[in-house]
């Protein structure tokens, strides 16, 4: 109410949009498939080129990648509260999911991710085959600076710890000096991207970074960066 102004909403979504559904396995400080698939768009990644993600914790950039890249619809599976409003057609909202499955593609772009811990990978592992994308993404455990190049061009992407929800009271910039060396080294000729909080972690990485986006992750206040590599 605002003076004799009454605003009223109604819920059609039930669960937050964020809950496609397929993340059931989780790691420490997970991003929202939202938030992922958001950022994929701001860098203009259309599933068209190669994706790596070298900090993939329990893998939503690689989920969300795949289903970009095989062109599905965003929570075909889940439900949603206006499925229960009187006058839902469960015939129509079949028809229109079916549609959007008809236009999806079996992707042949090369999605990788990796990540130091292996209940990480697990965790990835899970999503992606509850997300119905196991075997578009290849897996493996490995520390980011064992993280190998591909054939590119293509998008290389990570959500490195800040020093808040992971790496409290550790000192995070031998890790970002690592990021930006191994962008430099294996990944030149691609585009390289990362988010965390502007200042001293992104500068320690030594690359020519340009904000892209400023972002809200968990609450927290990031900066979507990307460079030409």
């Amino acid at each position: 109410m605002e003076g004799d102004v009454c605003r009223i909403s109604i819920d059609s979504s039930g669960e937050l949009l964020h809950r496609r559904g397929y993340r059931l396995q989780t790691a420490q400080a997970p991003l929202r498939e939202t938030l992922a698939a958001g950022i994929l768009k701001l860098l203009d990644w259309e599933g068209e080129t190669p994706l790596v993600d070298p900090m993939c914790g329990s893998g939503t950039f690689a989920t969300e990648a795949a289903l970009i890249a095989s062109r599905r619809p965003a929570g075909e599976a889940r439900q949603f509260a206006f499925m229960d409003w009187p006058r839902f057609r469960p015939g129509l909202w079949s028809l229109l999911v079916e549609e959007g499955q008809r236009q999806s593609v079996i992707p042949t772009v090369a999605i990788h991710g990796s990540d130091a811990a292996a209940t990480a990978v697990a965790a990835a592992e899970k999503n992606l085959e509850q997300a119905g994308c196991d075997g578009l993404v290849a897996l493996d455990c490995r520390k980011i600076d064992a993280v190998e190049g591909l054939p590119g061009p293509g998008l290389i992407i990570c959500n490195p710890p800040y020093g808040l929800r992971i790496g409290k009271n550790e000192d995070l910039v031998p890790l970002y000096r690592q990021i930006g060396a191994v962008y430099k080294k294996q990944f030149s000729g691609w585009k390289g991207a990362m988010l965390c909080p502007p200042g001293r972690l992104a500068d320690a990485t030594g690359l020519n970074l340009k904000r892209v986006a400023a972002l809200l992750n968990g609450g927290l206040k990031v900066t979507l960066f990307e460079v030409e590599l």
